[in-house]
């Protein structure tokens, strides 16, 4: 039997069935009369635009880890939570990268067929309830610095800013078991029953045809959307919580760097960047991870118009790995101690440097090499 064409995957609905049921209105009825070929090729351009955003993540996330496991980071606290956060990330672009091999016959010859073998949808599955933990996992965790950086300026003094690196990898095991627990609710909904032939969606053949394998198809149960609703909910909240404490502790760096007249300006202006940078990066991603799904439950919810707007998911989750990229590039530029640790892995010589005591307000300078607390 012949194979699928690549691009005729790319631009197919899928017919899982779900809650909202198969109402053949048109919220936006006009638009797709009248540009129906453009929204399939734009669908089409954000599932390739994805899949090279996955493939570029993977590679530059495994290059990040390898840095920040390095002796010289690895002992700080922020840095050991960072490296939560880049193992979440490279597993979001893995569980892609998986789903990608059963589609290309690599793992099995794909047949005209919308029904799968049992394993390539159960790996599906598990792909995509994996995803939701390492999704939701990263952006506590970022939440977790921005708040350890946070009360850390604002308190000196305070038992918070003493916390060490056995408390980061606690924080990462917790925020990760409590992710775990929740996408296992999503796995929970979701059903895999077999069927005695491939239904008619792929071919315009008179007859469906039958596969060389037994075919198996998935329900999704009735709470997956209220799922996804709650997990961009969540995402949401997570963004602006972010947003106010890099707020308060920009305010905090403005002020101790107007009363201390020794601190010079271009620390200042260093943190602020840095703090600036990550903060429009992750308020990018997570806003437009949550406003999807509340657009596609209270917006679309009934609408024939939400079949074509689940597949434009591909987009708002290649902003994510944009995101999760952001964070090497980001600590290379306006980290020293990020960016000596690359130079020794390269074998770069650099000139002596003083070691000294880190500040709780500014991050390391160009002139130095002391330890740089981030916010991610």
């Amino acid at each position: 039997m012949a194979t699928v064409p690549k691009k005729y995957i790319a631009t197919t609905i899928g017919t899982s069935r779900d809650e909202s049921g198969g109402s053949l209105k048109f919220l936006f009825e006009n638009l797709f009369k009248n540009h129906y070929d453009k929204i399939v090729f734009l669908l089409a351009t954000f599932n390739t635009l994805y899949v090279i955003a996955s493939f570029s993540g993977f590679f530059l996330n495994m290059v990040h880890l390898a840095v920040l496991t390095r002796k010289a980071l690895r002992t700080n606290l922020v840095y050991t939570v960072m490296i939560g956060i880049c193992l979440n990330d490279l597993i979001q672009c893995f569980c892609t990268i998986c789903n990608l091999f059963m589609e290309w016959n690599i793992v099995y010859k794909v047949e005209d067929c919308e029904e799968k073998p049992y394993f390539h949808i159960l790996t599906d599955i598990l792909a995509e309830t994996v995803q939701y933990m390492s999704r939701r996992c990263s952006s506590l965790l970022g939440l977790f610095i921005a708040g350890f950086r946070t009360i850390s300026v604002l308190y000196p003094m305070s038992n918070v800013a003493r916390l060490n690196i056995k408390t980061g990898y606690f924080i990462i095991f917790l925020i990760s078991g409590l992710c775990a627990g929740w996408s296992a609710f999503y796995f929970s909904q979701i059903k895999i029953y077999k069927v005695d032939r491939c239904s008619n969606v792929r071919t315009y053949l008179d007859t469906p045809p039958t596969p060389s394998y037994m075919p198996y198809t998935l329900e999704k149960g009735k709470h997956v959307l209220t799922f996804q609703v709650l997990d961009g909910a969540m995402a949401l909240l997570v963004d602006l919580l972010y947003i106010i404490l890099v707020i308060l502790l920009l305010v905090k760096l403005h002020m101790t760097a107007r009363i201390r007249k020794n601190i010079s300006s271009d620390k200042s202006t260093n943190t602020s960047k840095l703090l600036t940078l990550m903060a429009c990066s992750f308020c990018c991603s997570e806003t437009l991870y949550g406003s999807f799904f509340f657009a596609d439950r209270f917006m679309l919810y009934g609408y024939n118009d939400r079949r074509f707007f689940e597949q434009a998911q591909s987009f708002v989750l290649t902003f994510q790995i944009f995101n999760s990229v952001a964070h090497c590039f980001i600590c290379f530029f306006l980290s020293s101690q990020y960016r000596e640790t690359v130079k020794t892995m390269i074998r770069i010589k650099t000139p002596p440097t003083v070691m000294v005591l880190e500040s709780s307000v500014h991050p390391t300078t160009r002139e130095t090499s002391k330890t740089s607390n981030l916010v991610i």
